[in-house]
């Protein structure tokens, strides 16, 4: 089979019908789209954040919960009897304040017995630091008796050493014993 380089591959121009059909149906469908663009009207939404407010000095409308409009029940012009409905408003289920009414009540016991325990606490620290300043009184009157105890000591040492030099002058005392009652006596 020899190999022609014109049947190697498909014919690239096609038909005149086919041509012509394409460009038939191309052009039916941009003529229904113009008609579908006339004819069919599609409404425009617009949706964001607003805040509605009053015309020609009214008062402004306040509600006692936070929520979304979900009805309006009167009309521009409308005569409105005191404490009727004007509006209603879509609020946060009431299951949602609850759960939050709870959970500020359990920071309200939480916090109370953090406070107990504080307390509990500080009482224990106050009887811990009484005790402590009984010990140390009865510490420093220990202190003052041993203190008082000692200068009486070393008063009788000292008196004792001085006699003990003066024998030791006169020689009947001997100079060993004169000596370890001086050295006591300063020791004191």
């Amino acid at each position: 089979m020899p190999w022609d380089a014109e049947t190697a591959y498909l014919d690239t121009t096609p038909p005149h019908l086919v041509a012509r059909g394409l460009a038939y149906v191309t052009i039916a469908l941009f003529v229904v789209a113009i008609v579908v663009a006339l004819v069919v009207q599609v409404p425009e939404t617009v949706s964001g954040r607003f805040m509605l407010v009053p015309r020609d000095g009214a008062d402004p409308v306040r509600a006692l919960k936070e929520g979304v409009v979900s009805e309006v029940r009167v009309h521009e012009g409308d005569v409105v009897a005191r404490g009727a409905v004007l509006m209603v408003i879509r609020s946060a289920p009431l299951s949602d304040r609850s759960s939050e009414q709870r959970t500020l009540e359990n920071q309200r016991r939480t916090d109370l017995e953090r406070l107990r325990i504080a307390a509990s606490q500080y009482e224990t620290r106050q009887r811990s630091d009484a005790a402590e300043e009984q010990r140390l009184k009865a510490r420093v009157a220990f202190l003052e008796q041993l203190i008082e105890s000692k200068k009486s000591r070393l008063t009788q040492t000292r008196a004792l050493a001085d006699s003990a030099l003066a024998g030791v002058r006169s020689g009947s005392v001997a100079r060993l014993d004169a000596s370890r009652l001086d050295i006591e006596a300063i020791t004191l």
